[in-house]
């Protein structure tokens, strides 16, 4: 019963804002077309002064300076320092890799 209801209501509640906005719609079209424009212009410099503006009120992160250490002896530490590579970094036969050689390898050889 209660579904019922509220179901009622938020179709009662989308005609209103639907009648709302269709009439918004006509005022808007029976304007001028210099004033339609010009109070478009503002609206849109409004919400451009509010965007800008949140960078400039609104506090910014502050992130703190502390570095996270590594337990000593770790696996991937010593693998690092031994090839000199980075471990995050892919390895030569990545994906990406594997699918262009794989696609050339498809194409028809030109002559």
């Amino acid at each position: 019963m209660e579904k019922k209801r509220s179901t009622r209501q938020i179709k009662s509640l989308t005609m209103l804002f639907d009648d709302w906005l269709s009439k918004a719609d006509e005022k808007d079209k029976a304007l001028a077309p210099n004033v339609r424009k010009g109070k478009w212009a503002l609206i849109l410099f409004a919400f451009s002064l509010l965007f800008a503006g949140s960078f400039v009120c609104l506090p910014v992160a502050q992130f703190l300076g502390t570095r996270l250490e590594s337990p000593s002896g770790n696996a991937c530490e010593t693998r690092e320092i031994e090839s000199g590579t980075a471990t995050f970094e892919m390895p030569v036969d990545s994906f990406e890799n594997q699918l262009k050689r794989n696609l050339h390898e498809n194409l028809p050889e030109k002559k």
